[in-house]
């Protein structure tokens, strides 16, 4: 109950204003080399500023001066409350045409989304499986055609938000513990890097991005950006994914 008590409903178009400021704070957060420095990789958080910009779009569209609904935000940490951002990012996917990669992305923050289907994410490789006995050995090939899910999750912890963006893959050809081997020898020296999914069985995950977002003054004039943490597998190539993660926009609602 204590949660709830920072839980303001905010007019809608004071909702907006703060939105703006804050997606504009963590855009320019993501083009300043301070994260670059850290040797820490900041856009995933543009998944964040595209979840935001939608949000702003569906407030926008659904309110007007004669019929408003406010909106919910935390007052603690004076971000919109997770459920605005992932219901009216959903939202916006029904409100506004959109391409399937945008769609996708924004549908991920209310759950696990396919991203691409039957891509190649990775070379062809020969696995050695023994028998119990190890008395004999079969080579068999194993498929590195996938279908690539997604995955965004917030959190709202005292004054900082959590942001989440996790990338997980499928294969039809392959049971989960099949799957689980294969990433065993692709990361045999690393095997932390990849792991299967806690909620769907056949699903194992390659990419996982963490962040913690809070204001840095009383004044909310810059955001901190806290507790970076990255684990991908080598099969996983981060840049082709943020290059179409960067190419997306979502025009600003204007107040």
């Amino acid at each position: 109950m204590s949660y709830l008590r920072h839980i303001l409903p905010l007019p809608y178009t004071e909702a907006l204003g703060k939105i703006q400021h804050l997606r504009d704070a963590l855009a320019v957060k993501i083009q300043t080399r301070e994260l670059t420095i850290m040797k820490r990789p900041s856009l995933p958080l543009y998944g964040l500023v595209l979840a935001l910009d939608a949000a702003a779009a569906t407030i926008r569209r659904l309110n007007t001066e004669d019929f408003s609904v406010p909106v919910l935000w935390d007052a603690q940490a004076d971000f919109p409350t997770t459920a605005v951002i992932a219901a009216d990012a959903f939202k916006y996917t029904e409100l506004f045409e959109c391409p399937p990669f945008l769609k996708a992305l924004l549908a991920s923050f209310s759950g696990w989304t396919l991203l691409q289907k039957d891509q190649p994410i990775g070379r062809s490789r020969r696995s050695r499986k023994y028998p119990p006995d190890k008395t004999q050995s079969s080579v068999v090939w194993i498929p590195t055609v996938f279908d690539i899910m997604i995955n965004h999750g917030l959190k709202i912890i005292a004054n900082q938000l959590e942001f989440k963006q996790l990338v997980g893959v499928r294969c039809e050809d392959m049971t989960s513990d099949a799957l689980a081997e294969y990433f065993r020898l692709v990361e045999s020296s690393h095997p932390e890097k990849t792991r299967a999914s806690e909620t769907i069985d056949d699903l194992h995950i390659i990419y996982d991005y963490t962040v913690k977002i809070s204001w840095q003054d009383a004044d909310k004039t810059d955001v901190n950006i806290s507790d970076i943490t990255t684990t991908s597998t080598s099969i996983f190539q981060y840049a082709m994914f943020g290059k179409m993660l960067s190419a997306l926009s979502i025009p600003s609602p204007r107040l």
